[in-house]
């Protein structure tokens, strides 16, 4: 049994963990993961701006429950754009307590046939954009202020086909280590979460076919795929500002794929 968040218990949680009438932004929020956050943090009480590239799918994301999501239309590796994102951010309340840099990108394919192209693409999407995303919120957020950034199981154990992609989420847990302790005393902590495959809206089609994720699934120990909406507890989690002293982590959660 899959047991998510209720919406109708998420306000007092959203409360208990300090999140209700705050403000926080989420990249890569038109679909997936990033959409899954967007609204369990707005249904905490959270106001959220969602980005992404798609502003048909923001614009039907923010209608869809009448909660409180702002669409903003950037491209995170677009530094002026990003930086006009958060400025929307921080004019919804008049402070930022935290922000989502989930936007990534992954190419599936032999890396002996994978393109520099491809490659520099990967990186540039999920390390750099990751990286601006924490900078210019770093930049507006009070002391007490937290970023989280989407990693993965595969920045810590490998799998064929997923060089690219594995190389890019390890980079992007050792930026929530760098930054973490960088900016630690300032109070402003970066950690990470890491995800096992999901079963996203994307590649549910593909992994929701059994003889299609068998190999990724025998190594789950608890048996199965994750749902995009069991990520935002733990999301909610590393940005509620009760959480002081957690920083420069990756949560995994991942049914047991990374332990030893």
């Amino acid at each position: 049994m899959i047991n998510t968040l209720d919406p109708a218990q998420s306000p007092a949680l959203g409360a208990a963990l300090g999140l209700a009438g705050e403000t926080v932004l989420v990249t890569g929020a038109t679909r997936g993961i990033g959409a899954a956050l967007a609204t369990g943090l707005a249904r905490l009480g959270m106001h959220v701006v969602a980005v992404g590239r798609d502003k048909e799918r923001l614009d039907a994301l923010a209608g869809a429950e009448g909660l409180s999501i702002h669409p903003v239309e950037a491209e995170v590796t677009d530094e002026a754009a990003m930086a006009a994102a958060f400025d929307t951010a921080v004019s919804v309340t008049g402070r930022l307590l935290g922000a989502v840099a989930n936007a990534g990108i992954a190419f599936v394919q032999p890396s002996i046939a994978f393109s520099a192209e491809d490659f520099r693409k990967t990186l540039d999407v999920n390390v750099v954009g990751v990286f601006l995303t924490t900078r210019l919120a770093a930049e507006r957020l009070p002391e007490g202020g937290s970023v989280v950034l989407t990693s993965s199981t595969f920045s810590a154990s490998a799998f064929e086909q997923w060089a690219a992609y594995s190389a890019s989420k390890s980079a992007v847990s050792m930026l929530a280590r760098s930054l973490g302790a960088e900016w630690a005393p300032r109070g402003v902590r970066v950690n990470a979460v890491g995800p096992t495959a999901t079963l996203t809206d994307q590649n549910r089609d593909y992994l929701g076919v059994p003889e299609n994720s068998a190999g990724i699934v025998a190594r789950i120990p608890a048996g199965r795929l994750l749902e995009p909406e069991e990520l935002v507890l733990p999301f909610a989690f590393l940005l509620s500002p009760k959480n002081q002293m957690i920083t420069g982590q990756t949560l995994f959660v991942d049914g047991g794929w990374t332990l030893p």
